[in-house]
């Protein structure tokens, strides 16, 4: 988006904003902004997609946690940074718990003219209708892979606490 247009989300009330001029925004607020900038030229009103958007940004997060680690940053004493990292490898439990087990949704669907957005795997190659004419389709996966690009940096942060005398470790949630 370009400065002044979201300048003018703002003046309008589609971002909200905790800061004043040159806010910085948290990740999944980023997520929301960069699906309801393309939903909005796409012809659904920024007034009218802030819900889909945070469900949409939701589901870009578990995929940057599922497919970029190495943007998940881990800080804490060693066991407590270790019992994460296996965690997260060994099972989906923790994006699970995190953001709901709604994982194996990819794409954001709406075809023909359909009054309503539909959540689709990447798998689903008829997308349930074998006459469409068209199709309009959000690959939320993309959209996460685009947010870890522009961050350059870890996107996500668990911090545990640390106590007196113990060293911390930093790490991310990639394999080493």
């Amino acid at each position: 988006m370009t400065q002044d247009l979201v300048r003018l989300w703002r003046s309008r009330g589609h971002i909200e904003v905790k800061g004043k001029r040159g806010a910085v925004y948290p990740a999944i607020e980023v997520a929301e902004i960069m699906i309801r900038y393309d939903l909005s030229r796409n012809g659904l009103a920024p007034k009218e997609s802030k819900d889909l958007g945070r469900r949409c940004a939701i589901k870009i997060m578990q995929h940057v946690m599922l497919n970029h680690p190495v943007a998940c940053e881990v800080s804490g004493p060693e066991a407590a940074v270790s019992w994460l990292r296996e965690l997260h490898q060994s099972s989906d439990r923790l994006t699970d718990f995190l953001f709901g087990s709604e994982v194996g949704e990819e794409l954001l669907v709406k075809v023909d003219d359909e009054e309503e957005f539909s959540w689709r795997p990447s798998t689903a190659p008829d997308l349930e209708h074998p006459n469409y004419r068209t199709a309009l389709v959000f690959n939320l996966e993309g959209y996460a892979a685009r947010l870890v690009e522009l961050a350059g940096k870890p996107i996500m942060h668990f911090n545990f606490e640390v106590e007196e005398g113990e060293d911390v470790i930093h790490s991310t949630l990639a394999i080493d």
